[in-house]
């Protein structure tokens, strides 16, 4: 079968991430949107390498469903309402549905029960995607309707240079992440054990928030935090801040953007129909994020199955995850796999999903045979100025470290200047580090453009080629004001 006709384009790009469950994202895009909303992509392809994996479709496609999205959107606020809460009500179902899963005593299930429970977990997931893969479609890589349409509002409504600062202020959620909502958490422990609160009161909260949060940088494959991990992580804070002002600091910065937001409505004189896009920007922002906190907690909750399914297939987790749905009914069926299969393709393999046909995952010459009919992305290294969008104002300088993977960050100090082609909650303990972040995919929704917000942290996103620009070591002047990125010659 050959590719060569079509228009490839690399859309996105993760770490830590396997065949499942990236498959249902993928089978979403080309037959879930279409079953939700009558139109979508037609072509998937994932290709899964070195522990991440490439997400690659049409351009043409893709900018075509796209605008379609924008246009279903934009003319009609209470689609999006509508849409939104059915988003809310697929997640909900998703969480109870892993959550009963993780009551479940597996070890007593049939080999019959646990590949059904894991197909019907997969086919809610798959749900979950089908609605709310809208919001990517419509506000991310190079079509970023939503984005334009609020920074052509604003443009219309004031000729001064503080555009993108009233943009970043009015698109900022007020309501907090569940990220966020853990930052704080973690500073009230802190502030406790500076006070020199009894250490049994200390314990149960550290206990507590163990069991609220520990699931929160777990993404698609963990592992997820201890209460170890948050010991040391409140020994830390105490050392480099102080919690009690930290917290106040929030609320200060909280009723600060609330009343900007205030000030720029009456600036601007928006009407009522204005307010709502607004509105709608800043739920797009805080629902996409929620959405992946919800699917990262089903994973999470999810991992007792992959653990039995594992065990009697007499392989690892890690090789569950390099299998098909089918395959894995298969083998519970069977009792047993190939596992050099698994094992060629934890090193190279690709997935192909198109609409109405069954997803193939193709490893060893045929995979690489995929990758020579992908375009290259060639750009120079002596470019010195790299231009984004403002995610988060501010400027900084420093040392650029790359971070992709939960590996890199043991290379992040405080003041460094994370790189990375798209943050994700798993990164978290080096952003809290990070002086100024640079990504190159962007959007509203994206990951770095939330949490820098909620961080104060100066951000410029959406470069494209600061990941292949830019490398360790190298001193970059960041102007998140102005989206500009210069690398300084020493």
């Amino acid at each position: 079968m050959s590719y060569k006709k079509y228009n490839w384009e690399r859309i996105a790009a993760e770490y830590t991430v396997s065949p499942w469950p990236v498959c249902s994202l993928s089978e979403a895009f080309v037959d879930g949107l279409h079953e939700s909303f009558g139109f979508g992509i037609k072509r998937w392809l994932n290709v899964f390498e070195n522990n991440s994996c490439a997400y690659y479709t049409s351009a043409s496609e893709w900018g075509l469903a796209s605008k379609k999205m924008a246009k279903m959107i934009l003319s009609d606020y209470s689609v999006f309402e509508k849409l939104l809460a059915r988003i809310k009500k697929e997640c909900h179902e998703l969480v109870m549905l892993a959550k009963k899963i993780n009551r479940m005593n597996l070890g007593k299930k049939t080999d019959y029960e646990l590949g059904w429970l894991f197909e019907e977990f997969t086919k809610k997931n798959y749900q979950v995607y089908s609605w709310a893969l809208f919001m990517p479609l419509m506000d991310f890589h190079n079509t970023t309707y939503l984005t334009k349409a609020v920074e052509d509002l604003i443009g219309k409504k004031t000729t001064t240079d503080k555009s993108a600062e009233i943009f970043v202020v009015l698109t900022s959620p007020t309501k907090e992440t569940i990220a966020k909502k853990e930052e704080i958490d973690l500073l009230e422990i802190a502030s406790l054990v500076k006070k020199k609160t009894n250490q049994s009161e200390i314990n149960d909260r550290l206990v507590k928030h163990e069991k609220l949060f520990c699931w929160t940088t777990y993404v698609y494959e963990g592992p997820a935090l201890t209460k170890d991990y948050y010991q040391s992580a409140v020994r830390q804070l105490i050392k480099k801040v102080d919690p009690e002002q930290e917290l106040k600091k929030y609320n200060k910065e909280k009723k600060e953007l609330l009343l900007k937001q205030q000030q720029y409505f009456k600036l601007l004189k928006m009407s009522p129909k204005e307010k709502k896009l607004i509105g709608i920007a800043k739920d797009f922002v805080l629902y996409k994020m929620w959405r992946r906190e919800m699917q990262t907690h089903s994973y999470y909750l999810l991992e007792s199955l992959l653990k039995e399914i594992a065990r009697r297939l007499n392989i690892t987790i890690a090789q569950v995850r390099f299998l098909l749905v089918s395959e894995v009914k298969d083998g519970l069926k069977r009792r047993k796999f190939n596992e050099d299969l698994i094992n060629a393709r934890q090193k190279l393999c690709v997935s192909y999903s198109e609409k109405g046909k069954t997803t193939q995952l193709l490893h060893g010459t045929v995979a690489k045979n995929y990758l020579k009919q992908l375009p290259e992305e060639k750009v120079s290294k002596t470019i010195s100025k790299i231009e984004g969008n403002v995610a988060s104002s501010g400027k900084a300088k420093g040392r650029v470290v790359m971070v992709n993977t939960p590996d890199d960050m043991k290379k992040m100090k405080k003041g460094n200047i994370l790189v990375s082609f798209a943050t994700n909650p798993n990164l978290m303990p080096a952003i809290r580090k990070a002086a100024a972040i640079i990504t190159d995919e962007g959007g509203l929704t994206c990951h770095a453009a939330i949490v820098s917000r909620e961080m104060n942290i100066p951000c410029v996103i959406g470069t494209k080629i600061a990941t292949k620009v830019l490398k360790d070591g190298d001193k970059v002047e960041v102007n998140a004001t102005n989206g500009i990125v210069r690398k300084l010659i020493e």
